[in-house]
């Protein structure tokens, strides 16, 4: 049984980097959604932990300007800041990049943050996952996602404006299949679709917790068309909170979709990483070429015609996804090593070098978590690391400062797990490069590129 709270009057003093709306009484903190600094909030307690509380403002009293109208009701669940103009948005992120990294007493002087494009704001992830809902009096099974902050309950979902349209079109397809078919929110975990905004096409797989469920190939004919290219269908253990994989049941058509990032038109399957906000990536890695080309021109001298840098320089990219970055500054090195631990990388990327017309004979990949491959590690000049939200295991950090490279890039999606790292790093290291992306709108959260090169003191030899 869901334990009730009283419902508290309370002013919002802040955002945090969650989303919420910060306000304290007494001892205890509140966070809220739906409010906004300086306004005066009714609100519904759903959730406590320890001396935290979390709920939801159901009556606004002063209201912000800064507030606007989102554009749908199950926003608090999906994208938080759909509340607040977009110019508030960016101030509110620099705000959070300089508590990330003062919190580390890392110096940070001119904080750069780019936004996306007025029409790069919405419609721009290619990736979502839906739960299910089932309606106990109309027995009707709809698409869900859970209500933010709680432990329980679920939202209905029909579109979500957040994601490409396609995948809402395609989801609702599949939606219909498992309508015909009878099935129920409590034998369904998810269902997760990824898109391509070069071809418009999506891929998806269905996650089914009930194990008595029998699906044949011939049950999904007539479910594909040009934009659903690709459908799988799997029993997950429904002793896992995860949508993971235990058993597939059948799959039709092809997994693997096509995007064109910068120059390289790459492939990418159901299960590997990739990055949501392609458009924004864009403009990410053409700076971090850019950047890592002067960096590497500078530490090793130039060499050859048209500025080329050496080519006896060794780099690693770490959390290396389909060789995205990697393969993007391949020309700048003799050899990269890619480390990846989502399913069929190393194929993966070897064939993105292939279609690309690059050297794979310059490629060393290891497919495996990277915390249990520091092994390939040795004598690396260039390290690039693009770690998950919660940063790189102390081990990693530690392995870098072993290895020493000249230089190491860190991109991150958590500039807090990011600064917690950097505390590390700085030791033998100084801050070259600074960059932030608004990679996702509406949303608290942004990307950040940083460039490190060795301080002098540790640099005995960068002649290689």
């Amino acid at each position: 049984m869901n334990k009730s709270y009283e419902n508290h009057t309370l002013t919002i003093t802040s955002l945090d980097e969650q989303g919420y709306g910060l306000a304290k009484d007494k001892q205890f903190k509140f966070f809220i959604l739906n409010a906004l600094p300086n306004e005066i909030v009714e609100v519904e307690i759903h959730n406590k932990k320890h001396k935290n509380y979390f709920g939801n403002a159901v009556s606004i009293q002063n209201i912000s300007e800064n507030r606007i109208e989102p554009k749908e009701d199950h926003y608090t669940s999906c994208s938080p800041w759909q509340i607040l103009k977009y110019e508030e948005q960016i101030k509110n992120k620099l705000e959070f990049l300089q508590k990330a990294f003062d919190a580390y007493k890392i110096r940070l002087p001119d904080i750069k943050l780019l936004p996306a494009d007025e029409q790069d704001r919405w419609n721009y992830r290619n990736k979502v996952e839906y739960g299910f809902y089932t309606n106990k009096e109309t027995e009707e099974t709809s698409l869900s996602f859970f209500k933010r902050g709680s432990h329980f309950g679920k939202v209905i979902v029909k579109e979500c404006c957040l994601i490409h349209k396609n995948l809402d079109i395609s989801a609702q397809q599949i939606l219909k299949w498992v309508q015909a078919k009878g099935l129920g929110g409590f034998q369904l975990k998810t269902v997760l679709l990824r898109s391509s905004s070069t071809t418009g096409q999506v891929m998806a797989t269905l996650f089914i917790k009930d194990e008595t469920i029998k699906v044949d190939k011939g049950e999904l004919d007539g479910i594909l068309n040009d934009v659903l290219i690709g459908f799988k269908v799997v029993f997950s253990n429904p002793l896992s909170p995860s949508s993971i994989v235990t058993t597939e049941l059948a799959t039709v058509g092809t997994l693997v979709l096509t995007e064109k990032v910068g120059n390289l038109n790459l492939e990418f399957g159901i299960d590997n990483f990739f990055q949501v906000h392609v458009p924004q990536f864009q403009k990410v890695l053409k700076i971090l070429q850019t950047e890592l080309k002067k960096v590497v021109s500078d530490k090793f001298k130039l060499s050859g015609k048209n500025g080329a840098v050496r080519q006896d320089i060794l780099a690693a990219d770490l959390y290396s996804g389909v060789g995205t970055i990697g393969l993007s500054v391949l020309d700048l090195f003799a050899k990269v090593k890619m480390i990846e631990l989502s399913p069929m990388s190393r194929e993966t990327t070897l064939r993105n070098a292939k279609n690309n017309n690059l050297d794979d004979s310059k490629l060393e990949i290891w497919e495996g978590a990277t915390e249990k491959s520091l092994d390939a590690l040795n004598g690396e000049n260039v390290i690039i690391v693009d770690p998950p939200r919660s940063g790189l295991p102390f081990k990693v950090a530690e392995k870098l400062l072993e290895v020493s490279p000249e230089i190491i890039v860190y991109l991150s999606c958590n500039p807090f797990t990011q600064a917690r790292d950097l505390a590390i790093l700085i030791k033998q290291y100084n801050i070259h490069f600074q960059q932030a992306f608004d990679s996702y709108p509406q949303t608290p959260h942004i990307e950040n590129l940083i460039i490190l090169t060795k301080a002098e003191r540790f640099n005995s030899n960068t002649s290689v």
